[in-house]
């Protein structure tokens, strides 16, 4: 495939984060009466978290921790609201937490990827993306965000590549919404107009 125009690749994959941040668990039903006051905050603060009331969610966050500070996924979605909150550092700090709690916490990887993403920290992201995709190798999602850090750093083959073993992945799962976006994404890349000694 002949080197792309680099603006227009960024513009045609500078949307591919997928779903942004995930988070852990979360609450579809009322809280248990008999649950803990800790897991009472966690619940509280995961709905306000989805509802979008970012810092009554922070809030709720910082007191679970403070009753529980070796709950990994508790910093892993407050890393979340942190991030929502523009406060990129807290968050980082939240999902390196998290890391240091359970290391095999992929989505804390792939959360800190995506912060750093915003941040244009791409060498970091694509070495998280990595992480999380190691841990978890039918992680599409990682695939297909980390084809955007790649490309955004420069790399357009990897991030080709990456964008196909996320379609090739949607595709397994049945995933038809996702892998139609990256099969977009995927023909805008081919479409796009080339110039000369891109990198």
């Amino acid at each position: 495939m002949p080197p792309l125009n680099m603006k227009h690749r960024l513009n045609v994959l500078g949307f591919v984060l997928l779903l942004g941040s995930l988070t852990i668990g979360g609450c579809a039903e009322p809280p248990n009466p008999v649950e803990s006051p800790t897991a009472k905050l966690t619940n509280s603060a995961t709905r306000k978290l989805q509802l979008g009331d970012l810092k009554g969610a922070l809030k709720d966050y910082d007191q679970a921790i403070a009753q529980n500070p070796k709950d990994a996924d508790t910093f892993v979605n407050r890393g979340i609201a942190q991030a929502e909150l523009g406060q990129h550092q807290a968050a980082i700090a939240d999902y390196t937490k998290a890391l240091s709690l359970k290391p095999e916490l992929h989505l804390a990887y792939y959360n800190r990827a995506n912060v750093q993403v915003q941040m244009k920290a791409y060498g970091g992201a694509i070495a998280d993306y990595t992480k999380a995709i190691e841990l978890k190798p039918d992680y599409a999602y990682a695939y297909a965000n980390r084809s955007s850090a790649q490309l955004k750093a420069g790399n357009s083959k990897e991030a080709v590549s990456d964008l196909q073993k996320a379609a090739d992945i949607f595709s397994t799962q049945n995933d038809q919404k996702n892998l139609a976006r990256v099969q977009r994404l995927l023909t805008n890349l081919n479409a796009a107009p080339s110039t000369a000694a891109q990198k």
